[in-house]
């Protein structure tokens, strides 16, 4: 699964076409569902390090791709930022799947809470997201606002202690840093996803030489025009080939592409959406793609120290 990346040096003429060639191969099916099926034997809802990543990949019996000990001939590996982005999807399609048994139980959870219970012991017990978990409590105990007020305290606007009592905002504190379904952590998330798609649109732009307009433009465009907005992240004006097929945009999304219910029929739906109004084009997958994917993709894992911050190296040829 070794990424490499290829682009031919735009010419003098404004006409040239820009090829690029993205030869990372995608992630085996069935290697995808084996990793899947062992993180969701091994359900938890925070952040775990390489290690602990790297014990799950073995469990799945598939090799760290970056390790030295990749087989390659067989395609059962993964580095640890794919295996990483995998194990979010299925903690988010988890939570989704789960949502009506959390109402369901709910005052069970919120009576197990009243008692003494921590909401980690509580996550722990039902096996439901701690930040869930904390959300329906505080409005179950401070009332309708307390989301409002959660929102607040994401955006830094104010303090968990300015406003729930030492328990409560002891438990946000401890939800908040277990789980990726809080919003501050889903706000972080974005905002390191918005400046990695910056670094790859600016890539294109400045370092390729292509022409093209940016998510940003295509915005303002259709807002001066009075048009719907369709907006790629990059809408190409240069004629572009990647891997031999005419390109006319690229969207760029900072996970691993995968068939989870909550995730690809909307990747799908802006494919198509972009493909109609322009021509052909691709999403880009910085931490690459299980194979068979309803629409072109390509892996991106080879410019990763550009995505990540925006250094450029002598990767042309």
């Amino acid at each position: 699964m070794t990424a490499s990346f290829y682009s031919s040096v735009i010419g003098p003429s404004a006409d040239a076409t820009v090829v690029m060639k993205f030869s990372d191969r995608a992630i085996p099916r069935p290697i995808f569902e084996r990793f899947a099926k062992v993180c969701r034997e091994n359900i938890s809802f925070g952040e775990i390090d390489a290690e602990q990543l790297l014990l799950l990949l073995n469990r799945a019996r598939i090799a760290l791709s970056d390790s030295g000990r990749e087989r390659a001939s067989a395609g059962a590996a993964m580095d640890i930022r794919q295996a990483q982005s995998i194990r979010r999807h299925v903690i988010r399609q988890y939570n989704i799947s789960n949502t009506h048994r959390a109402a369901r139980i709910f005052p069970r959870i919120l009576k197990e809470y009243n008692a003494g219970r921590t909401v980690l012991e509580l996550s722990a017990r039902h096996m439901l997201s701690p930040y869930v978990i904390f959300k329906n409590i505080a409005e179950a105990i401070h009332g309708v606002g307390a989301r409002e007020r959660l929102n607040s305290i994401s955006l830094g606007k104010i303090r968990a202690s300015d406003v729930f009592d030492e328990r409560t905002a002891r438990e946000y504190e401890a939800a908040r840093a277990y789980d990726y379904e809080s919003t501050a952590v889903q706000l972080e998330i974005a905002r390191l996803a918005d400046g990695r798609e910056h670094n790859f649109v600016s890539f294109l732009r400045d370092d390729l030489g292509i022409r093209l307009r940016t998510q940003e433009e295509s915005l303002a465009l259709a807002t001066r025009d009075g048009t719907h907005p369709i907006t790629p992240d990059a809408l190409f004006l240069s004629r572009v080939e990647i891997n031999g097929e005419r390109a006319h945009w690229v969207d760029f999304k900072s996970y691993c592409g995968a068939p989870f219910s909550f995730l690809l029929p909307k990747a799908r739906e802006q494919s198509e959406k972009y493909d109609r109004e322009f021509g052909p084009g691709f999403m880009v997958y910085e931490n690459g793609y299980v194979d068979g994917m309803p629409f072109r993709a390509v892996s991106a894992r080879a410019l990763r120290d550009i995505i990540e911050g925006g250094m450029r190296r002598a990767i042309l040829v």
